[in-house]
């Protein structure tokens, strides 16, 4: 605690405050990070089926993977291939195309979108679906509550309903 100490009232209030600003981080990552590691470390060296109690078998499950699995190689040489090869592969591609993307050349803006639609095509359809869903007069909602004897809202015509029915 001799660095505490050294400090100036306002400047250790100013640490601790840093250190509760970085502390959900730092929950986070030992709960599920370092937790996890830690455990599996500790199982590695067990032999245990999860239904009774691990059984401390030292170093017999890396004698025995060493040694005896033959799905370890592939499963190795498998992990190498993807890692050497086809992540920095689709790193250089992913640059590439970004490049590609931010060029200023003629008819750009429609490959832009080509590219693009993909990704919005699905949230579109979605919203499509809810507000006929939600529809006044012909939406399957009120049609329901209509068929119950309850007369629907208008869902998205209502300052009540439609923060909540478009959430």
């Amino acid at each position: 605690m001799g660095i505490w100490r050294d400090l100036s009232e306002s400047r250790r209030r100013e640490a601790l405050t840093g250190y509760l600003f970085i502390s959900p981080w730092m929950i986070g990552f030992i709960v599920f990070f370092l937790g996890p590691i830690i455990a599996s470390l500790f199982l590695s060296f067990t032999r245990w089926n999860i239904v009774g109690d691990p059984t401390w078998v030292g170093l017999d499950n890396y004698v025995t993977i060493f040694t005896e699995d033959l799905r370890f190689k592939k499963s190795v040489e498998v992990t190498l291939t993807y890692s050497l090869l086809y992540l920095p592969l689709e790193v250089m591609c992913g640059i590439g195309l970004a490049v590609l993307m931010n060029l200023k050349l003629r008819g750009i803006g429609i490959f832009r979108t080509i590219f693009y639609m993909p990704s919005v095509v699905p949230q579109v359809a979605a919203a499509l679906v809810w507000v006929w869903m939600l529809n006044q007069r012909y939406g399957v909602i009120n049609t329901l509550l209509r068929n119950v004897g309850v007369n629907g809202p208008n869902w998205l015509g209502s300052r009540i309903t439609s923060c909540p029915a478009s959430s």
